[in-house]
């Protein structure tokens, strides 16, 4: 009878195909090839191995390929022949001395008991008879007990490898007597790799992102991923296509998510909830759309923290780093964090959410929560805090400080009261000198400047915004600039400046800075002329807002801790104690210290 070709007898499934039968073609796991090579090379084998991993990482592959190499007619060795009778009956799966057994269904202990008394008798044609137990953690404890002897000290010419994909399920006493190797998952770019020259070689035509999402979609394990593969060429007619593959795994389009995060950076909830309606018609899987929301944030981040570095496999035409960019660009990077937080947290909500989308829709209503200014505009309507109308807006744009400045007068800090006997010191009464303020620290370090901006200017635009942002009108990004950016006469009679540190710059959208002017038009100027400019001397935050308040408060702190020491209270435990206060470890209510003629501070 005429022996059918060797094709005919080939299984045509790829994960049985494409089996390594050697070392070299093993993907990934190099520290573990690196202990089972060195062992075979150098003789110095264990008589027990323990293979642990997620499934189809080659937990069996290995244990297989290792049991070839101790059974190789040419000697052991990390490189068997494939050649020889051994070699070809592990090819064929009929080496008479390789003993798989499937522990799964061979749980009893009489299983095992059967099992290890042939183990004394030598092998029928190999150098090792060698014992492969797969899941080797179904066994019960009668097994495992009747296995710990024979596994600790087998005769000489036995070896046994076990494999496991929960590891933590055996007993330590079983473990202790065994080489643990532990697999990992591969990563992206190898499952693509890999499948990108399977493809080539099957002379398969594909789309690189169809490549990319069955990658993502085994999760790390080959075996799933080669699955996957055919299914998805079998779904597409002979080719792997994009569209093909989505349908299959249930995939939405990566535009219409780009479009839904648009429009949550936006603010804009009513569209953001369009598209959110119109991707679950499309897959009505909540769980994988909030996995692809989160790679985006996480792509988003890495841009915004790294470039065009973090984009190092673009798509053919070049679209995915042109569109992470926008997006970057769009959303500061506070934002990027709390939407990829609150995607987080839809996952853990949704086995207790009645509907999926639930846990989605609450996400996506949290991160517009956070949109800086998405449910506050401002504009001309906006009420000034009570009381600082008077003394925030401004006619003219700014001043300079040789005509509105006052002259700063020397600090002078004096009790009011007189101490009562004892360690009655609750209430302490400061007088402060008026316009004490630290105006006169931002005009010492702002005195070699071009321009110099007026101290009381600068101290109405802080007390402004940190009244703005008290009533929750100002915050995110928008808060961040007007805060850190310093504001001073422009170049044109009627303009102003804003001066802008570069590291900022990421943060400002165009909304953001229609926001910014809009706030610094009614509260600083009406002049419509507003010059932006970044410069490196604002990344100490001299002359704005920010280190107006920092001096504010380190001098409202020194003044509190002054008068701290004077309390008869203080007085007297420093002396019994011959000890000295240190000033910066003094904790003050700075709301209770004004710069005004008469304060009461309470200690």
């Amino acid at each position: 009878m005429q022996q059918a070709p060797e094709s005919k007898i080939q299984s045509k499934v790829l994960a049985l195909k494409y089996r390594p039968t050697n070392f070299q073609e093993v993907i990934g796991q190099e520290h573990i090839l690196r202990v089972l090579k060195h062992a075979l090379d150098s003789g110095d084998t264990h008589h027990a191995y323990l293979f642990s991993g997620t499934r189809g990482v080659g937990k069996t592959t290995l244990a297989r390929i290792f049991a070839k190499s101790l059974n190789c007619e040419q000697g052991v060795s990390a490189t068997p022949c494939d050649q020889c009778n051994a070699c070809m009956s592990f090819k064929l799966g009929a080496y008479v001395d390789l003993i798989e057994v499937d522990a799964a269904s061979r749980t009893k202990v009489e299983d095992t008991r059967e099992l290890l008394e042939n183990v004394s008798y030598a092998p029928i044609e190999g150098r090792y008879k060698v014992y492969l137990i797969d899941e080797v953690h179904m066994l019960s404890t009668h097994s495992f007990n009747a296995l710990l002897k024979t596994l600790e000290e087998p005769p000489p010419h036995v070896k046994f490898l076990l494999a496991t994909t929960d590891p933590q399920k055996l007993p330590i006493t079983v473990v202790s007597r065994c080489v643990h190797l532990q697999l990992r998952p591969l990563t992206l770019y190898q499952l693509e790799d890999h499948l990108k020259n399977l493809l080539t070689t099957e002379s398969i035509d594909f789309e690189l992102n169809a490549v990319k999402e069955v990658a993502l979609a085994a999760e790390g394990s080959v075996r799933d991923a080669l699955t996957i593969l055919e299914q998805a060429i079998a779904h597409g007619q002979g080719q792997l296509k994009f569209s093909e593959v989505s349908s299959l795994l249930g995939i939405t389009d990566p535009f219409e998510v780009v479009k839904l995060l648009k429009a949550i950076f936006e603010g804009a909830t009513e569209l953001a909830f369009e598209r959110l309606a119109i991707l679950m018609a499309k897959s009505s899987n909540a769980d994988q759309l909030i996995r692809n929301m989160l790679q985006v944030f996480h792509d988003l981040a890495k841009v915004q923290a790294l470039g065009k570095r973090a984009i190092n496999r673009e798509d053919s035409d070049g679209h995915g780093e042109k569109i992470l960019t926008e997006l970057a660009q769009q959303a500061s990077p506070e934002l990027i964090q709390v939407g990829y937080q609150a995607l987080v947290q839809s996952l853990k909500d949704l086995p207790y959410m009645p509907n999926p989308v639930l846990a989605l829709e609450m996400a996506i209503l949290r991160i517009i929560y956070f949109v800086p200014m998405s449910q506050v505009d401002l504009d001309e309507n906006v009420a000034l805090p009570s009381g600082s109308s008077s003394e925030v807006k401004s006619d003219a744009p700014m001043e300079s400080t040789e005509k509105s400045s006052p002259a700063l007068q020397q600090e002078r800090v004096q009790p009011t009261s007189q101490h009562t006997n004892g360690t009655d010191a609750a209430d302490i009464e400061l007088t402060v000198e008026p316009q004490m303020v630290a105006e006169k620290t931002i005009a010492e370090k702002t005195v070699t400047e071009k321009k110099k901006t007026s101290e009381s200017d600068i101290k109405a635009w802080a007390e402004t915004l940190e009244a703005l942002e008290k009533k929750g009108e100002i915050r995110g990004g928008v808060s961040h600039i007007l805060f850190n950016c310093r504001l001073s006469p422009s170049e044109h009679d009627s303009g102003v400046k804003i001066s802008v540190s570069p590291k900022d710059t990421c943060m400002l959208t165009d909304q953001i800075k229609k926001r910014v002017e809009r706030v610094i038009q009614f509260h600083v100027t009406d002049s419509s002329r507003l010059d932006w400019s970044f410069e490196e001397e604002v990344a100490d935050n001299i002359g704005s807002a920010r280190d107006y308040i920092k001096h504010r408060d380190e001098l409202r702190r020194k003044m509190g801790a002054a008068h701290l020491e004077k309390v008869d209270l203080v007085q007297s435990l420093l002396k019994m104690f011959n000890a000295e206060l240190v000033f910066e470890s003094v904790i003050v209510d700075l709301s209770k210290i004004q710069f005004s003629d008469e304060v009461t501070v309470t200690t």
